[in-house]
């Protein structure tokens, strides 16, 4: 999963500044007609200025927050002037990008309303150097945590709106399954058993809001999952619209121009400017 969200209720108000954003970056808006991407696509696997064409789709999500969709799925935290955080910085709030890679390699980019970012998690095996901009990730940082987004208010309303959502998984017999089971003590989760053809196998489910609110710097979420928190963060921050959150949306709708599923929302692809027309900074 690799999805972004800002703090805005003003859907046009963050249209508008990824206009701008594109403009700067040296894209010209076009409207392309749907296609069909090809085996191995730059919209999807390519990265930054490398990508003729850039897709972007926007949202409104949980109350006071719209999503973020980008092609290539990398785009909004990339370079040394990250796209989230000039975004953010001009409209004076805050973002995040959570990624997830293969189950168990996870990233967190986050963008305060000064335009600074900070980063955790690891990410994938195949892509840390490049997520880390070439450098070692520091030991403090290789668990994802919020440190410059507080998701206290989104996972509050998420657990007011809507008390009967859940995640759940099979629970660990390792060594976590302490921490686990104490966590689920204190946020009033529970476990069950379901009976498999090879024997019974023991779940526990839990509130996303509980699991977010698990991911703010300072508490300890090593016991849970990086689908766990990925399926969370989706839950808590898209709201009514999280089903347009995870990569499917990307494959089906945004790659292959095809016509967004949902409304109020805005689509927007950015081709690269011949050289002669370039206006990057």
């Amino acid at each position: 999963m690799n999805v972004a969200f800002v703090q805005t209720a003003d859907l046009g108000r963050l249209e508008t500044a990824v206009e701008r954003l594109l403009k700067e970056a040296g894209r010209h808006q076009v409207r392309p007609p749907p296609r069909t991407p090809e085996p191995y696509d730059p919209m999807q696997y390519g990265h930054g200025e490398d990508v003729p064409r850039w897709g972007l789709a926007g949202f409104l999500a949980s109350p006071s927050w719209c999503a973020l969709r980008s092609a290539p799925y990398e785009l909004l935290m990339e370079g040394e002037a990250p796209l989230l955080a000039r975004l953010t910085e001009q409209l004076g709030t805050v973002g995040f990008q959570y990624n997830l890679y293969d189950s168990t390699g996870e990233f967190l980019f986050e963008a305060d309303a000064q335009g600074g970012f900070e980063q955790s998690g690891l990410g994938g095996s195949h892509n840390w150097q490049r997520l880390w901009r070439g450098a070692e990730p520091p030991m403090e940082r290789l668990e994802v945590c919020f440190r410059r987004v507080d998701p206290g208010p989104a996972a509050r309303l998420a657990r007011e709106r809507w008390p009967d959502l859940w995640v759940s998984e099979i629970t660990s017999s390792g060594p976590e399954e302490e921490a686990l089971r104490a966590w689920l003590a204190a946020v009033g989760g529970e476990t069950f058993t379901r009976q498999y053809p090879g024997g019974p196998l023991t779940w526990w489910r839990a509130h996303p809001a509980h699991v977010v609110l698990a991911m703010v710097a300072g508490q300890d979420a090593s016991f849970l999952s990086g689908d766990v928190k990925a399926e969370a963060v989706r839950l808590v921050f898209g709201g009514e619209a999280a089903e347009y959150c995870d990569n499917g949306f990307l494959v089906e709708t945004l790659i292959p121009h095809a016509p967004l599923p949902l409304s109020p929302a805005f689509v927007l692809y950015g081709d690269r400017d011949p050289p002669s027309r370039s206006r990057r900074r």
